[in-house]
């Protein structure tokens, strides 16, 4: 096994996920690949605009909350000499992860 992919969903186990492939990755010389899947954006297929401004800002936060966590925890592996990098994509969430697992092998 040479990568471990830890798809996450904010702050709710992440620790205890990563934790987890955390001792993987020591007992199998393994890279941590660490998977956020933000909420994607409405279709704005129609020329619809995505809200009203208070909904873009809460979005861009929100973002920014999640690209943060995902660093947060990366960096901490690499810390611990255990190699990992964070990943933070938008889209649906099962077809981005299984695209992930494809690419990642």
């Amino acid at each position: 096994m040479k990568n471990i992919l830890v798809a996450i969903n904010l702050e709710k186990n992440a620790e205890l996920l990563v934790s987890k492939a955390e001792e993987m990755a020591k007992a199998f010389h393994s890279k941590i690949w660490i998977l956020h899947v933000a909420e994607p954006d409405p279709d704005d297929y129609l020329g619809l605009e995505a809200g009203p401004q208070y909904v873009q800002d809460k979005r861009v936060q929100n973002r920014k909350k999640e690209g943060a966590l995902v660093k947060k925890l990366a960096a901490n592996l690499n810390e611990r000499n255990i190699h990992a990098e964070g990943i933070l994509i938008e889209g649906p969430t099962t077809r981005v992860i299984k695209k992930e697992v494809k690419a990642l092998n």
